[in-house]
């Protein structure tokens, strides 16, 4: 997610299931619903932990 985008960025999410967002032509995205496990990309690799 970037800063333009809602819930604004900087951000690196991994959804594994349903995500439902509108984007426009300048690629802002905005996220309308989500029916997924989420995993926060940055915080795993600041923990060291390893992702799965």
């Amino acid at each position: 997610m970037f800063p333009t985008d809602v819930p604004p960025g900087p951000s690196t999410t991994q959804y594994v299931g349903t995500v439902v967002y509108d984007a426009t032509p300048n690629n802002d995205f905005t996220i309308k619903s989500v029916q997924a496990k989420s995993t926060d990309v940055c915080k795993q690799l600041a923990g060291g932990r390893p992702i799965s």
